[in-house]
């Protein structure tokens, strides 16, 4: 008695599009939910680099001390891309790393030489830095989008 061979080899067309018409659904159902994880993390991203700012200015009017106690009341760092080599400015975004597309402000009280208020502005986000709750800020660390 002879044994028939089976000499079928491959997927057929009809397996291959339903593989094609599961992983179309799937996708269609994880695309949505990953846009809004990849926007958290780019959130939290930018809160860390903030973070790296508020550092950096700290930092730095640790190490120049004495030029803050000249001022009265506070000193406002403006943070942007036109800072001169040299200044205050530049070099709290030098010792930050911050992006050059970012702009923001911040104040140091000369009474504490610590950070009183920081606005940083990125490509889709402010986040704002109020340790003390001036001016009608939420309190604490806020990123909101633009």
């Amino acid at each position: 008695m002879k044994q028939k061979k089976n000499n079928k080899q491959g997927f057929t067309l009809v397996e291959i599009i339903v593989v094609l018409v599961i992983l179309a659904i799937l996708a269609a159902i994880l695309i949505p939910s990953m846009v809004g994880y990849i926007k958290k993390a780019n959130e939290k991203k930018n809160l860390t680099e903030a973070r790296n700012v508020v550092q950096a200015c700290q930092t730095y009017v640790d190490e120049h001390i004495k030029d803050v106690y000249q001022h009265r009341g506070g000193v406002d760092y403006k943070l942007n891309s036109s800072a001169k080599d040299g200044s205050a400015e530049r070099e709290i975004m030098d010792l930050a790393e911050m992006p050059a597309s970012w702009t923001g402000e911040i104040l140091v009280s000369t009474a504490t030489c610590k950070v009183w208020y920081m606005k940083i502005v990125t490509d889709d986000n402010v986040i704002t830095y109020n340790p003390t709750g001036l001016s009608g800020v939420p309190k604490g660390w806020n990123a909101t989008s633009k």
